[in-house]
């Protein structure tokens, strides 16, 4: 390769600086509409899965739904010079490391900007200095249990370790797609923690498949020109870079499978194989499994490299060292749910609220996926932001949603609603116009900071209502940016198997929530799940993958998952008339 492999991860780079760039311009009290822009254009880019650099090459970046001119202009400035002179600009006014501040709970924009004006605060570290010494105090309303929320915050924040699999992933792919185009690569394969999608990732692994892997690591040392070497040997390249650390594993097609499994169990799955290994008179040396007399055994693929272990396939997404061992052994593995399995999509949001595609438009995305229904599920009144639904336009909608579906053959369009879950746990819309829908998820969007107790029962009532059929988002989480509510979520998970309302696994990489060690939970406690994208336009429905993976995370088989049912099986569970 002629250039550096970390150059492919710029889809990541550009993104991050406009992630940057929204975050100061809100902490400089910016208009919403140039914040709002600019967090579209890095989601936008972060998604991608051809390379800015090349589409801007090709003068195609305005070809990028969302992009203007403006943000063109911006994008070409970083991919030439790392930067761009609005970045450069904020940064003359606050540091980068400011920005920490806006992750923590009860944080708003206008306290950071204070903050700093104030008493000069920059960082996270600052901060909690000034929280110990009583410095807060010199704030206006920043009283002892506002200190006592901030301590809680910074200490949570710190304590976060690894790479949120949002960036994780985004990094793998574009690492594992350059690396593949090397010459003399056959295949390179993500690995790690985001093949078992861990929601914080310790680093990035891919695995190439290559006749000769000596020379193909010896390629990526090469291109890795700004990174420092922490391992090199014949199979495996680990570096440090400023996305991380990154393993390059290497093996030959003969040993491919012993090399994926190797580079994706945890240390505890791993160190079981090595175990069974040992006992079967055969050692599990980096990529690849000997014989008694140290000859290598061939693996070519996962499924024969455990069979030679004397072990049925174990899915990548439950190596966590956690029983499968065990159920594999006494044949209790379970059938993971798959992306097959899905039916149809309940949750995503269209042009009526915060979305940018129409109901037909989402209806044809759908169709293109195999799909039997999907619910339009925009947002409700309260989210003002989102251009939430009040009653009259959630029946507009409806009555468009009728017309879309007399146009369509063996697909329904199901009417639905976000609908908020208000601080008390009633919720943002009238009983009547919830009772003439098809699908109600409930979600919570404000006060996610309430004391355990009164959360859990804002929750807990909202599932007991009657017109309810999913709790979205459950825990509310931001992986590696906002924790989960304080609540009691056992009593949560109960309520809603009394009332008859399913969890959501949401899909996006940034909540993959209920987790999967949650969703786990619930269905061991009797609960039924749903999975579903969050989607804001028609190119969003890939996400299922990464709730599907998370599902599979959490042990779940088809039988788990509601929207694995057709459409008349599914409205027979919410006890509708199809």
């Amino acid at each position: 390769m002629s250039h550096n492999v970390l150059s492919i991860m710029k889809n990541y780079l550009v993104a991050a600086v406009f992630d940057n760039i929204a975050g100061l311009m809100e902490i400089d009290q910016d208009s919403p509409f140039k914040i709002r822009a600019y967090r579209t254009a890095a989601d936008t880019f972060r998604s991608l899965t051809d390379s800015i650099e090349e589409l801007a090459e090709r003068g195609e970046l305005r070809a990028i739904p969302g992009i203007g001119e403006a943000i063109e202009a911006k994008t070409r400035q970083i991919l030439e010079t790392g930067t761009c002179d609005v970045y450069e600009r904020l940064k003359e006014r606050f540091p980068l490391t400011i920005i920490d501040l806006l992750a923590l709970p009860g944080v708003g924009a206008k306290t950071v900007q204070t903050l700093y004006n104030v008493l000069k605060i920059t960082s996270l570290e600052e901060l909690r200095e000034a929280a110990e010494t009583g410095r807060l105090r010199e704030i206006p309303r920043m009283g002892e249990k506002a200190e006592r929320n901030i301590l809680d915050g910074i200490a949570k924040s710190l304590a976060r370790r690894g790479i949120p699999i949002v960036r994780a992933m985004a990094l793998t792919e574009s690492l594992a797609g350059q690396l593949g185009r090397q010459n003399g690569v056959r295949r390179a394969l993500m690995a790690g923690d985001c093949r078992r999608y861990r929601e914080m990732c310790d680093g990035i692994s891919v695995v190439l498949v290559s006749d000769k892997p000596a020379r193909a690591l010896a390629q990526a040392a090469s291109s890795f020109s700004n990174a420092d070497v922490l391992e090199a040997s014949d199979s495996l390249l680990r570096v440090r870079s400023e996305f991380g650390e990154i393993s390059v594993w290497a093996e030959e097609p003969g040993h491919a499978g012993s090399a994926l499994a190797r580079a994706t169990g945890s240390a505890r799955h791993t160190a079981a194989l090595e175990r069974i290994a040992r006992e079967k008179k055969l050692s599990f040396v980096e990529t690849r499994l000997l014989d008694e007399s140290g000859a290598p055994v061939a693996a070519p693929d996962e499924q024969s490299f455990y069979g030679l272990l004397g072990l049925p396939y174990i899915a990548p997404e439950i190596r966590e060292g956690q029983g499968e061992i065990e159920a594999a052994l006494a044949g209790r593995l379970p059938e993971l749910i798959t992306i097959e399995d899905i039916a149809g999509d309940l949750h995503m949001h269209t042009v009526a609220s915060d979305g940018v595609g129409t109901a037909a438009q989402m209806a044809a995305a759908a169709l293109t996926r195999g799909y039997g229904y999907i619910a339009i599920t925009d947002h409700s009144q309260s989210l003002t932001v989102a251009r939430g639904l009040t009653a009259e336009r959630v029946r507009e909608q409806a009555a468009v949603i009728e017309a879309v579906n007399a146009s369509l053959d063996g697909f329904r369009l199901l009417k639905g609603i976000e609908v908020d879950i208000k601080q008390d746990g009633s919720l943002d819309l009238p009983s009547d116009v919830l009772c003439e829908l098809d699908w109600v998820a409930a979600s919570v969007h404000s006060r996610f900071n309430m004391p355990g107790p009164e959360m859990t029962e804002r929750l807990v009532q909202a599932v007991l209502s009657p017109e309810v059929d999913v709790l979205g988002h459950p825990t509310g989480r931001i992986v590696g940016v906002r924790e989960p509510y304080e609540m009691d979520l056992d009593r949560v998970i109960n309520a809603a198997i009394e009332g008859r309302t399913a969890l959501e696994i949401n899909s996006s990489l940034e909540r993959l929530d209920l987790s999967g060690q949650n969703a786990r939970r619930a269905r061991d406690a009797g609960a039924k799940i749903v999975i579903s994208t969050d989607s804001h336009n028609p190119g969003h429905f890939g996400q299922i993958a990464h709730g599907v993976g998370t599902a599979r995370r959490g042990w779940l088989t088809k039988d788990d998952v509601l929207n694995t049912l057709p459409l008349d099986a599914l409205l027979a569970w919410t006890g509708r008339e199809s």
